[in-house]
């Protein structure tokens, strides 16, 4: 998956859910990629938390990347 298709994927998870085989819309674009950050940035919160041994930089660098394209979005 690249970090373009997770930024959507987040955004997408956020703004609506599946019930009962329809989707139902809870906010506004804006506010589902506001989401999206705040999820993204616990990510990297927690992997510059761990110690550097334990964590590829290619993880740390798809977060951050994943993190500009909801930007972009």
């Amino acid at each position: 998956m690249t970090p373009k298709e997770k930024a959507q994927e987040l955004i997408a998870k956020f703004n609506n859910e599946l019930i009962a085989d329809t989707y139902v819309i809870y906010q506004n674009v804006d506010e589902s990629k506001r989401c999206a950050l705040i999820a993204v940035d616990e990510v990297l919160f927690s992997l510059n938390a761990i110690t550097d041994k334990y964590v590829e930089l290619g993880m740390r660098t798809f977060w951050q990347e994943v993190r500009q394209e909801i930007q972009n979005l």
